[in-house]
């Protein structure tokens, strides 16, 4: 997968060093799921679900809109 993102051969993939192997492998898959529907909504998820903290703006606009 980082090979064919990156453009480069899988010998060149063995020597990256562990931090670069692990952003290019993250970033790959951030871009192959980009390309689908389903892709695209596993990430909106995912993202959701590592908020720890409540979007205040938000919900104001929802729960004060007619106040």
């Amino acid at each position: 997968m980082i090979s064919k993102y990156c453009g480069i051969s899988i010998l060149d993939v063995e020597d990256l060093d562990l931090v670069e192997y692990f952003f290019y492998y993250r970033e790959a898959v951030i871009y192959n799921c980009m390309q689908t529907e389903d892709g695209i909504e596993y990430l909106q998820n995912a993202h959701r679900l590592q908020q720890t903290e409540p979007d205040r703006k938000k919900l104001r606009e929802k729960y004060h809109k007619n106040s």
